[in-house]
């Protein structure tokens, strides 16, 4: 091989495609509907080479999503539950008759239930309830964009980080005004919220919504909504899902630490904490585990907890 195709390589991937990947899963990011040619010209890539790649990206999960999580709203929060139970698998198929409850799943760790609820929920009242991690409203989510990196540069980066951190104190957890959708735009959401990477025409004419409707709701779309997009360069299956939660007045740095991660992060902004959820390859969960108690040491945060969670 020569030199030049020696070049950097990002986790098992020749350098050309990865950046490539790169770019169209930032394009994805910025507009989670854009056509393949929209696409072509923000990745300055051929419709050939890119409908090459994200056959790739889709087949290998490589890209998940584009995904679509509403924001908070004065009409629409959620409520976020980590609780450790006696018995997850019971509660798993308890929890999934009550109305509230949104979505739920099994982890191990300092908690080993997690649920999404409509409103509040006392959950000391569930059968075999042990101790809460947090119980509380969820605010936004956000992943950054994403960076050429590998996890060599990424942990040098980290540790200059947490020798160079600052102490000021940041807090923002934003609620936005009612959320103006009706029947018709909830039903977009439900319909693309898991990938907005699906034919339009046949959604529309399933829910008998017009074209003006969806035309126009996907232009508020992102006053509204998070889009989430993320990128696993060895394929999803190859990493272990780990999730913390840190009990801190600087989430802001917290973030900084994880966002050149390899793997694309989720930040979940909470009440008096924030939740980051990595996927890294299992060797080196020892190393995350090392990291999130090191922030913990240098008083960046006042509490960590973890979970792995399922699938």
């Amino acid at each position: 091989m020569k030199k030049y195709q020696k070049a950097e390589q990002a986790d098992g991937l020749e350098r050309t495609p990865f950046f490539q990947y790169i770019r169209i899963a930032n394009a994805l990011r910025e507009d989670p509907f854009a056509s393949l040619s929209d696409l072509a010209t923000s990745t300055a890539l051929s419709r050939n080479t890119l409908s090459k790649c994200l056959t790739v990206m889709y087949t290998r999960t490589l890209l998940a999503g584009p995904l679509l999580t509403v924001r908070p709203h004065e009409n629409n929060v959620v409520y976020l539950h980590l609780i450790n139970v006696s018995d997850p698998f019971f509660i798993y198929q308890k929890v999934q008759s009550l109305p509230p409850v949104k979505n739920y799943a099994i982890s191990t760790g300092n908690w080993n239930m997690c649920m999404l609820t409509d409103g509040n929920l006392d959950v000391r009242e569930l059968e075999g309830y042990n101790h809460t991690v947090y119980s509380g409203k969820r605010y936004t989510i956000c992943s950054p964009p994403l960076i050429s990196t590998s996890w060599r540069q990424y942990w040098q980066s980290t540790r200059q980080g947490l020798e160079q951190a600052l102490s000021e104190k940041h807090t923002h957890r934003e609620i936005l005004p009612s959320l103006p959708w009706g029947e018709e735009e909830w039903q977009l959401y439900h319909a693309f919220k898991l990938n907005t990477r699906q034919c339009i025409p046949p959604i529309l004419e399933e829910h008998g919504i017009s074209y003006e409707t969806f035309s126009a709701w996907k232009q508020s779309l992102l006053r509204h909504c998070t889009v989430l997009v993320r990128f696993y360069p060895r394929g999803r299956a190859f990493y272990e899902n780990i999730c913390m939660v840190f009990r801190t007045h600087h989430a802001h740095l917290i973030k900084d630490f994880f966002s050149s991660i390899p793997t694309t992060p989720l930040f979940t902004d909470l009440e008096e904490h924030i939740m980051v959820q990595v996927r890294v390859p299992r060797k080196m969960a020892r190393d995350i585990f090392s990291l999130m108690y090191e922030i913990e040491e240098k008083g960046i945060a006042d509490e960590v907890n973890w979970a792995t969670i399922m699938g």
